[in-house]
């Protein structure tokens, strides 16, 4: 089978979670060339139509898309789909409105919060409302300062969590945020609680959960207990080493992972996600986890979360690569607004 690999133009300067999709290019390019396909590599520029062109002139039959970012930034990210889903190309991972929709944590926290599932509250810029609900008090106490569109943990360092006494001071944050790193912000009240990441695979009778696991916090009491970007993407950094993954749960902790699980079907669904994803969740200290992010197309290199999910899951990153082409190709033709009906696992 003719495969792209379609992965983000990184430029001259990459950063290091630039260079990770190159990472994750290569990878999943040398998976499907090891199961016998035709497969190239390409980088997706602006002008998506020239891409989408170029794949028509070599016939190519199905589209890994592992972009994240078109012209520097994630708010682009759906253009390739909405292009290949109007140009009748199979591609993997999830529609352009899926991540249209998911690329966008706000719109991902109303639609949660609409659907019952909980989510931290928050305060957007330019004198949005706490939990996006016109007259709600605020809530006093620790936020973090996050991108409504950019992912990888953007933006977030030691300082990330802020205590803030009221609305003006959030508002004068989020606005020297814009200033100094551009795009859009919004401050999420801060869960202290445990993290957890809920992987999910597509297969041919619906989502698939793949093994769960918590990110440990052990730099002291006084360190900050947030994956920031040193700690996701500098693996000889301090927090990188402070903050790493724990596979064993006991019995006990049973109903908190199948509540979990719910949850990131429910994500799933109403997201309409599609090939494989991967939900990030903090649990309060009454032991209801909340969703802080949904990662519609999640890093999928070696050393990744989700790809040691799929090792632990008995799958492997080889068939799970090939889970999720054949994901693709069961959707050929399929708008956008009108994905398969999956069931729970």
């Amino acid at each position: 089978m003719r495969i792209a690999v379609i992965h983000s133009d990184v430029g001259p300067s990459p950063t290091p979670d630039d260079m990770d999709t190159i990472v994750q290019a290569e990878t999943v390019a040398a998976v499907l060339g090891g199961q016998g396909h035709d497969v190239t590599m390409t980088p997706v520029r602006r002008a998506v139509r020239h891409t989408v062109d170029a794949l028509r002139r070599t016939s190519t039959e199905v589209v890994f898309n592992l972009v994240e970012t078109i012209g520097g930034t994630c708010e682009g990210a759906y253009l390739l789909p909405s292009a290949l889903e109007q140009a009748g190309i199979p591609f993997t991972g999830a529609g352009s409105h899926a991540m249209l929709l998911a690329g966008n944590k706000l719109a991902v926290k109303r639609l949660l919060r609409s659907a019952g599932v909980p989510t931290p509250p928050w305060v957007e810029e330019m004198g949005g409302e706490p939990e996006h609900m016109a007259g709600a008090s605020f809530l006093p106490g620790p936020y973090v300062v996050k991108s409504v569109w950019e992912h990888g943990s953007h933006g977030l360092d030691q300082g990330s969590i802020i205590e803030f006494a009221d609305r003006v001071a959030v508002q004068r944050s989020l606005a020297q945020k814009r200033r100094e790193l551009g795009g859009a912000w919004f401050a999420e009240a801060f869960v202290s609680g445990r993290e957890f990441c809920v992987g999910v695979v597509e297969e041919a009778d619906g989502p698939r959960l793949l093994p769960t696991y918590e990110i440990c916090f052990e730099g002291g009491k006084d360190a900050p207990r947030l994956v920031d970007y040193a700690a996701k993407w500098d693996e000889a950094s301090a927090q990188a080493l402070a903050t790493p993954r724990n596979w064993e749960f006991s019995a006990e902790e049973g109903v908190l992972l199948q509540r979990m699980e719910a949850s990131s079907l429910m994500c799933w669904r109403f997201l309409r996600l599609a090939g494989y994803a991967r939900v990030d969740m903090r649990v309060d200290s009454a032991g209801v986890p909340h969703v802080i992010d949904v990662n519609s197309n999640p890093c999928i290199s070696p050393e990744a979360g989700f790809a040691v999910q799929l090792e632990r899951s008995g799958i492997g990153l080889g068939r799970g690569v090939g889970m999720i082409v054949e994901a693709a190709l069961r959707r050929r033709g399929a708008p956008f607004h009108n994905t398969p009906t999956r069931k729970a696992a």
